[in-house]
């Protein structure tokens, strides 16, 4: 009984230490967003817009991408949908000048993404301020907020949508893509069955492989 007991034991500090680990792999700061970081070298950056603002559940959602493609992730903890854009904008653009500061972080190859109103939110942020990211996935997204446009510095920004057969924005999406064609962006639209909702874990690891498909073009 002592054996057994001195097993289970041992199994649940093992456990315990794993958690442990992998908690200790996100942090946040002041403003509510949050990180998880690569241990060591340059990486691209998966920047996470959520609807509902910034939460361990978009770390979760995003986690395949950080271990199956080697990627940082950030959610931005302030940005959401039914809030002044000018205010999401604000609060990314200075998410984006603190990731700039870590030493895991390819300034290059910052990844801005959103569903629907954030995926709009995603387009208008790095529309207007392309230099600073190194592509846009958007899942479902509107045209409602692109405004001022960077049109000097857009061409050749890597951009992937998608929307869904049925989508309600599936019509703005093909509208956003011809936009983008004829700003010089490297766009690329993809449509899968269903209706408008956000897809899972691996397709934002489908998406940001198909990112890095774009930069070797």
């Amino acid at each position: 009984v002592k054996v057994f007991a001195l097993k289970i034991l041992t199994l649940l500090f093992i456990l315990s230490s794993s958690v442990s680990s992998r908690c200790q792999k996100v942090f946040n700061d002041n403003e509510g967003n949050l990180f998880m970081l690569q241990p060591a070298g340059k990486h691209p950056t998966l920047l996470y817009l959520c609807c509902t603002g910034g939460k361990m559940e978009n770390i979760d959602t995003a986690r395949l991408v950080y271990d199956s493609v080697g990627w940082n992730i950030a959610v931005c903890g302030k940005s959401r949908n039914h809030r002044d854009p000018k205010k999401n904008t604000t609060d990314i653009l200075n998410l984006v000048d603190e990731l700039l500061t870590f030493p895991q972080v390819d300034s290059y190859r910052i990844v801005i993404y959103g569903f629907s109103g954030q995926g709009a939110q995603a387009l208008s942020v790095a529309l207007s301020f392309p230099l600073l990211f190194g592509g846009v996935i958007t899942q479902c997204a509107h045209d409602a907020l692109i405004g001022d446009i960077d049109r000097e510095n857009v061409p050749g920004l890597p951009v992937v949508l998608l929307t869904r057969e049925k989508d309600w924005n599936r019509g703005r999406n093909e509208k956003i893509k011809a936009l983008l064609d004829r700003l010089g962006a490297n766009a690329k639209l993809i449509v899968t069955p269903g209706v408008h909702r956000i897809g899972d874990a691996k397709e934002l690891l489908f998406l940001c492989r198909e990112i890095m498909k774009l930069w070797q073009d």
